[in-house]
């Protein structure tokens, strides 16, 4: 299980050590001995050799994450993780005192345990199981049913189960071939025991803890469900009983034993397909069929393919990403299609931290999730030129690019001024200097001048203004959800509610060539382009009134979002920013306000018609042969000396090799891979060395070496 997957390794190897513990006592049991704190231990340590030289056998995976997931702790760039966030959300902010008296102190997280897809997902008669297994007469089965109940009720071990990531009860799924167990053996004791009324305790007690654990979030609307359940269920166990004594009159053993496993096992399975199709699909926690083959769709193999093969032509090393709707864009998250597709988004627990930040504070990107780790792909064309998306996969019409060619109803379009992955240029600038640009120079400027720790050439320091950037406002006309309120927006929204806004300028008068100095005209609707690349920046700060809900504004499709204060993943998201692509002398957006009560305010408009690609002196060329694995390699002529510029987030473990000398690595753009480079033509080999991985291949191998040696006592001693 370890090789396959980490996050349920954990769980799954308690799992494993639990009903070890069973098993030892059940043996006991039967033989009528009493354990000993010998015994166990030399049991113990038999039952977990396996166990540990699997997990040796991982360690050159092992290793290497874990010090990935300890990166984020250091404040190192290179790491980060979601645990801080989770723990104060779950656990209330406040003191460490209150924070380990929170992870210690026993919780009864219902929402965890019945129904849910990020949890056990049980029907109420689990619980039942559950609380009469801690009272059955055999120790081994009371002391398995205690450990797990402890396990799930106290937050500190869910917290380890999930690798020190988060407090998610999903941890516990490896346990669940562990319940099926009890659930059969409880089975097989009520049908083959007599009747008894002190089998009904384990029934009243989940339906009191159902009534208190009712104002928990998630069972608002379906602990009402789960009563009825639990008291159906009850019903069931009394008609057990009659079940019991009309068959054991007719002398019908079999029967009652088939009764009264069909009542219980049979009503369990139809609550299951009642909520399943109630309850589920409103709360969208089953996965859609349709829409499951919509993204799955083998036709998006073949134009995935077109798009990377025209990526590679001449040697270009670009990103091709694929855009949909909201929730396409959420699944594709970590997808890619083959493997000369590279992308910009990602979802992960243990993020790259200086990545994280650029996306989310450097640059300002546009947050569609609730989720603040669920880094998605964007509409953004700054954005998208910035990240080196060329080519870009869709069903939808997108402006500012080419269409590059069709199949069937997707599109593949091209941006020929996105920059290459990597590149080279002499045109820098300090991160000092940098830093004091305010919105929106900070993303522009990305398009003028690559971000260096210092100046390389103090008289390319300062930038022009981005062509044709002023100030801009929106105006929305009369609409009953939205009314103006100090300075800035309320709106009162019944419903997801579309509006048009219409893009008014305001040009400085000062920089207006104009004969007739007098004229005070400084209003005027945006005077056409010719460019292909004007652009509406958008920028607001958002106040939820009802902080309980999410709250949601689109702009020509482009999502931003602020999670309900509740959320595990509250995304912290109260500054909206926008950049969307204008066509021609496109003079009006349409925006979408999601059902709510919340205020805007600090609004900032602009209209910027974006800079042309001088920056991007120098392209590499990739060699397709050596590049692959952790290698890439290729070649960049460089036309003045300067830096050599990469969209890769940085992280330690890169090696650059320029001409097959190491060179120092340094951070670029704030957060991304770049070097020194000279004038002239240079072979480069990127080269990523992941840390640790020669102390895990050291621990694979002791792993591998001490299963060998296993494998040879225990066949010398069948041999005996």
């Amino acid at each position: 299980m370890i090789m396959t997957s980490f996050y349920f390794s954990i769980g799954g190897m308690l799992a494993l050590v639990i009903y070890g513990i069973h098993c030892y006592g059940r043996k006991l049991e039967e033989k009528n001995e009493r354990a000993t704190v010998k015994g166990f231990l030399c049991e113990g340590v038999r039952f977990l050799l396996p166990m540990i030289f699997a997990v040796l056998a991982s360690g050159v995976l092992l290793v290497p994450t874990a010090l990935a997931l300890i990166g984020r702790s250091s404040g190192e760039s290179s790491g980060g993780s979601a645990n801080a966030e989770s723990l104060s959300v779950l656990l209330g902010s406040g003191n460490a005192t209150k924070i380990l008296k929170g992870l210690f102190f026993p919780q009864l997280r219902l929402s965890g345990v019945f129904y849910s897809p990020y949890g056990l997902g049980f029907g109420t008669l689990m619980l039942t199981v559950l609380v009469a297994t801690m009272f059955r007469r055999r120790w081994s089965d009371r002391v398995m049913s205690w450990i797990i109940a402890i396990v799930a009720s106290v937050p500190v071990f869910v917290y380890i189960l999930n690798g020190g990531l988060y407090l998610r009860d999903k941890a516990l799924i490896p346990l669940i071939p562990l319940f099926c167990y009890m659930l059969a053996m409880y089975l097989k004791k009520v049908s083959c025991e007599e009747f008894s009324w002190g089998g009904c305790i384990p029934y009243v007690v989940t339906m009191e803890l159902i009534y208190i654990g009712r104002n928990q979030e998630g069972m608002g609307n379906l602990w009402p469900f789960l009563m009825t359940e639990s008291q159906i269920m009850f019903g069931c166990y009394l008609a057990t009983g009659v079940i019991k004594e009309v068959w054991r009159k007719r002398r019908k053993t079999i029967w009652r034993i088939k009764g009264t496993v069909l009542i219980l096992a049979g009503s369990m399975a139809v609550f299951l397909a009642v909520f399943d199709n109630q309850y589920a699909k409103e709360k969208q926690g089953m996965l859609d069929t349709t829409f499951y083959k919509q993204v799955t769709d083998s036709k998006i193999t073949d134009v995935i393919q077109m798009a990377t093969d025209e990526a590679k032509k001449d040697g270009g090393f670009y990103r091709t990403v694929q855009l949909g709707t909201d929730g396409e864009n959420a699944a594709n998250l970590n997808r890619v299609w083959n493997t000369d597709q590279y992308i910009s988004s990602i979802y992960s627990s243990s993020y790259n931290k200086a990545y994280q930040n650029f996306r989310k504070d450097t640059f300002g990107l546009e947050q569609p999730y609730r989720n603040f780790l669920m880094q998605s792909e964007e509409s953004n064309p700054i954005y998208a030129r910035f990240m080196g998306e060329k080519y870009i996969v869709t069903k939808s019409k997108m402006k500012g690019v080419r269409l590059l060619g069709k199949s069937g109803e997707w599109k593949i379009y091209e941006n020929e001024s996105a920059a290459s992955i990597i590149y080279g240029t002499s045109q820098v600038m300090s991160e000092k200097n940098y830093d004091k640009l305010d919105y929106p120079y900070n993303q522009t400027t990305l398009l003028q001048k690559a971000v260096v720790p210092e100046s390389a050439a103090k008289q390319t320091d300062s930038i022009e203004a981005v062509d044709n950037l002023h100030n801009a406002v929106l105006r929305f006309g009369e609409n009953s959800c939205i009314s103006e309120a100090d300075g800035g927006y309320h709106i009162f929204a019944k419903k997801d509610t579309k509006v048009k806004a219409e893009i008014v300028s305001q040009i400085d008068i000062n920089s207006v060539n104009t004969e007739n100095a007098g004229e005070n005209t400084n209003v005027t609707n945006e005077t056409k382009t010719d460019s292909g690349n004007r652009v509406l920046l958008l920028r607001f700060k958002v106040k939820n009134l009802k902080p309980s809900k999410d709250l949601t504004i689109w702009v020509d499709g482009n999502r931003n979002k602020l999670s309900a204060k509740q959320r595990v993943y509250y995304n912290d998201n109260t500054t909206f920013t926008y950049a969307v692509a204008l066509e021609g002398d496109e003079n009006q957006v349409e925006i979408t306000f999601s059902k709510g009560k919340y205020n805007l305010s600090d609004v900032e408009a602009y209209i910027a018609t974006l800079p042309g690609t001088e920056l991007y002196e120098s392209e590499f060329l990739q060699n397709s042969t050596k590049t692959k694995g952790n290698v890439i390699a290729g070649n960049l002529t460089m036309q003045k000396s300067g830096y050599l510029i990469t969209s890769i987030p940085y992280d330690s473990g890169f090696q650059i090799q320029v001409d097959g000398k190491n060179v120092k690595s340094e951070k670029v753009n704030t957060a991304f891979l770049g070097c020194k480079m000279k004038a002239g033509e240079h072979d480069i080999v990127i080269t990523y060395h992941a840390p640790g991985m020669a102390a895990g291949k050291v621990m694979s191998f002791v792993g591998m070496l001490g299963f060998l040696i296993l494998s040879v006592l225990e066949h010398v001693d069948t041999k005996k």
